[in-house]
């Protein structure tokens, strides 16, 4: 749903309008899959571009990048973006070289390169209640303003944590420039209530099914689990992720890897193996 929705924002047109273009916003809890929706409509929206221009170089000659893909640090600067984004584009950033030196060569890197997605993800690590997170901030909102590119958030609590509305409360939260400029998506765990939902949930399970590589897997291996997985998750991606990791490692007992998450018992060694999330006990020799 919400890479569906991202697609409306992220088609280049050099007839818009001046000024920043509107993006998006990815909000919810921690265990959702911002990220992965983030990457994956990062990826298709890269496919699609390079279908347009199959070609590696552009007609300057300088790399074709359509998107750029950044997480903000712990304690957010402008020139920890700068060189975050520098270092994506494969370059190392002069180390003597200022703020205002490196921004010019960032803006340079995204127009040479024809850069017109930028993902910045983890961004609610910016709580803008610090001086230079409200610089950084104000930092993107410059690239926004000086590039013919989309930008697109993923955070946790971006609407309750008062980042959509720049750290303001009441009246003034309306002056608000990011809650006018970004669409807020809120990323939720699938359900299971109606039809639909459900036909969502084994929508979900087959494209694991399709990135899982597993000797003699089949298809089915996740969505006739369909139940199973989902009292074991309640539909959270990151649990469900966590989850298949285990269950997919080799059993310390046959060798083996297991398809779904197994019960005691149904091994391919048709003994009762630990769970790989357990190690097996080791006994001293004496």
């Amino acid at each position: 749903m919400c890479t569906a929705l991202l697609s409306g924002w992220s088609c280049p047109t050099s007839c818009a309008a001046p000024g920043a273009w509107h993006g998006a916003a990815l909000d919810g809890n921690p265990g959702n899959g911002k990220t992965t929706i983030v990457s994956h409509f990062g990826r298709h929206y890269e496919r699609r571009c390079r279908q347009r221009h199959p070609e590696k170089l552009t007609a300057d000659g300088h790399e074709y990048l359509p998107v750029v893909y950044v997480n903000v640090d712990a304690l957010p600067t402008i020139k920890g973006l700068n060189h975050a984004i520098l270092t994506f584009y494969g370059m190392g950033p002069p180390k003597r070289a200022g703020a205002r030196e490196l921004t010019q060569l960032v803006l340079e890197c995204a127009r040479c390169c024809q850069t017109s997605l930028i993902v910045i993800d983890d961004i609610h690590l910016m709580e803008l209640r610090r001086e230079a997170d409200r610089d950084a901030n104000n930092h993107l909102k410059r690239l926004a303003n000086d590039l013919q590119a989309t930008f697109v958030y993923a955070g946790v609590g971006l609407s309750h944590g008062g980042f959509m509305h720049q750290g303001r409360y009441g009246p003034d939260a309306a002056l608000a420039q990011i809650s006018q400029r970004f669409k807020r998506l809120a990323v939720e765990p699938p359900r299971r209530s109606t039809q639909q939902e459900r036909a969502t949930w084994l929508g979900v399970l087959q494209i694991f099914e399709r990135a899982l590589v597993l000797l003699g897997a089949e298809d089915g291996d996740l969505t006739g689990q369909a139940d199973y997985l989902w009292r074991r998750t309640q539909g959270v991606i990151g649990s469900l992720t966590q989850l298949l990791t285990e269950a997919t490692a080799l059993c310390p007992v046959c060798r083996s890897t297991h398809a779904v998450p197994h019960r005691p018992g149904s091994c391919r060694c048709r003994t009762r193996c630990p769970s790989p999330s357990v190690r097996p006990r080791r006994t001293s020799c004496m």
